[in-house]
């Protein structure tokens, strides 16, 4: 088959040109990924800069480092932000890691563990594992501050597809709201602990950092859920955290004329607390702040006293 000079010509001129311009693609493309990255860790930096997550950094700092401790433990309220700031700064830092959350067996899990037996291994909040004695023993395990680390998983079952014993050489991150009535202090001891915990004040103090971290916003715009937040986010609210803070923008961005009415509806408030309140601004005796209580609650006199409690805890803080 004959090829006339010409095309030869121009097929010999797009040969040529092809590599450069794959060259020229994968350059543009490292740049852009160069960027991105870069401006990753610029927000990274913006946002963990809250003194209580400074001292997770700190915590997990010792526990990456350390030959003696393997296991760091962070508790709290779900939406508080600590699988956001413990995966931003391990990639802040370089580290690889292996991030585990929703339901699975301890079987799942056994096998997860196995193949990342290296590893640093986030687990965040598994409901599976918490309810068999087999996932909870798995844990203690991985907790364990032995140089060595054992893991057993004893079973006839063919669907066991690891070893029934290794050694785990990795690090353990657990996230989890009210780890303590899952284990006890012995098997918490092993690990280094914090409870991650924010007061109503520090939330509203933090809610700026937070809106700048996830969106491109005008001042008027993180002015307008600061004031909406400021008025209707108060003691009385049973829980307002940062996803529910997330929902609210949402809604402003989407529906500016309805994005109020809408954001009303992520704001649960307790009725009983929302009558306290009521009833401490009244200029009357505590006597007869408890009768009104009893009367239009149908409740107790100890309940107005152990919600009172409640209240002024919450104030003060």
């Amino acid at each position: 088959m004959k090829v006339n000079k010409e095309k030869l010509e121009k097929i010999k001129e797009v040969l040529k040109n092809l590599p450069k311009a794959e060259n020229n693609n994968l350059n543009n493309f490292k740049a852009v990924e160069k960027q991105a990255e870069k401006q990753f860790y610029e927000s990274i930096k913006g946002f963990v800069n809250h003194p209580k997550y400074e001292e997770i950094f700190r915590c997990l700092d010792v526990v990456l480092d350390s030959k003696k401790l393997h296991s760091f433990v962070c508790d709290g309220n779900y939406g508080l932000g600590k699988s956001t700031i413990i995966t931003s700064y391990l990639k802040q830092n370089k580290k690889q890691f292996t991030y585990i959350n929703s339901y699975t067996t301890s079987l799942a899990f056994y096998h997860e563990v196995y193949n990342h037996k290296d590893d640093i291994l986030i687990i965040d909040d598994l409901q599976g594992i918490w309810k068999e004695e087999r996932g909870l023993s798995i844990l203690r395990a991985l907790l364990n501050t032995d140089e060595v680390r054992y893991l057993r998983y004893e079973s006839s079952s063919e669907k066991l597809k690891a070893p029934s014993s290794f050694i785990f050489n990795g690090k353990i991150i657990i996230l989890c709201n009210d780890i303590k009535h899952l284990l006890d202090e012995v098997v918490l001891s092993r690990a280094i602990y914090r409870k991650l915990e924010f007061t109503h004040k520090e939330k509203i103090n933090f809610i700026k950092d937070i809106l700048a971290f996830n969106y491109k916003l005008d001042n008027k715009q993180i002015q307008d859920i600061i004031e909406f937040i400021i008025k209707n986010v108060d003691e009385t609210v049973i829980s307002f955290n940062f996803r529910s803070l997330l929902k609210i923008t949402e809604f402003y961005l989407k529906y500016p004329n309805e994005w109020k009415e809408l954001s009303l509806k992520e704001i649960e408030k307790d009725e009983d607390m929302v009558f306290i309140k009521e009833l401490e601004n009244k200029s009357i005796t505590t006597k007869a702040k408890v009768q009104e209580f009893i009367e239009k609650s149908g409740k107790s006199r100890m309940t107005y006293f152990r919600y009172l409690k409640r209240y002024k805890e919450l104030v003060s803080k």
